[in-house]
């Protein structure tokens, strides 16, 4: 919350359409539970044009393009949910984070195709070398559960964008800041359990770069890293695993 509101104007009125954005919360892993983004819903009415227009120049003021493109009444609105948690249910998808920062660096806002905004942030990470250079973030305990906290991930996110870093070589931070998660969190529970093999699983890994970085991190801590060879690691991964218990079952 603390870093949505360091970046956005103030309005007191309600937008005009529907839209989703995301809360900078990700939580990591207990007993291997997937990470999470808490979603923020958002409705409303129609409001002035002066009220707009002034929330237009504070967005301005901020030098992101995204925020140029989202109604400041609107983004009043989704401070009011974060604070209360309304209408905010919690995704286990690392997707949403790839979409959060494909939209903030002006890769893709909104998409015609699943993946899409995540694909392509992939696709210009490729067109940098940023070495092992990452960006910064923390990692919380909360009742047995280690949660990945995105606020100082996303406000340099955004001093690299205010300073005219190219969209390529922050991505290609990005990609090794997830890495580093994904090596930083496997740690963790290793610590906690003894757990010693890893298995990469999930959409997010049909980003080869991700894959690539993510594997050589876990192998030089000293874990076994199982990846998929002949089942893909997305939904069609799931539908076969759905398809060999349904096989089994007895109903």
């Amino acid at each position: 919350e603390d870093a949505f509101n360091s970046l956005t104007g103030h309005s007191e009125e309600t937008p005009s359409k529907s839209r989703c954005h995301s809360e900078s919360r990700f939580v990591g892993a207990k007993n291997l539970r997937a990470p999470s983004l808490s979603l923020r819903v958002t409705r409303g009415k129609q409001v002035t044009g002066k009220k707009r227009m002034m929330g237009r120049k504070q967005a301005n003021d901020y030098g992101l393009d995204l925020l140029k493109k989202v109604d400041p009444i609107e983004i009043d609105l989704i401070k009011r949910q974060i604070q209360t948690g309304l209408n905010s249910p919690l995704t286990s998808s690392m997707g949403r984070l790839f979409d959060a920062v494909s939209a903030l660096i002006g890769v893709r806002g909104e998409i015609d195709y699943d993946a899409q905004a995540a694909i392509e942030l992939e696709m210009i990470a490729y067109e940098a070398d940023a070495g092992d250079n990452a960006y910064p973030y923390s990692v919380a305990e909360c009742d047995g559960v280690s949660i990945v906290q995105l606020k100082e991930l996303l406000s340099a996110i955004v001093l690299d964008l205010q300073q005219g870093i190219p969209q390529a070589e922050i991505a290609a931070k990005f990609h090794n800041t997830v890495a580093n998660m994904i090596c930083r969190v496997c740690k963790v529970i290793s610590a906690k359990t003894g757990i010693k093999q890893v298995a990469l699983s999930g959409g997010v890994f049909q980003n080869r770069l991700l894959l690539r970085k993510a594997a050589p991190l876990l192998k030089s801590a000293g874990f076994s890293v199982l990846t998929h060879q002949q089942v893909p690691c997305n939904d069609g991964g799931i539908s076969l695993g759905q398809a060999a218990i349904a096989n089994r079952s007895n109903v």
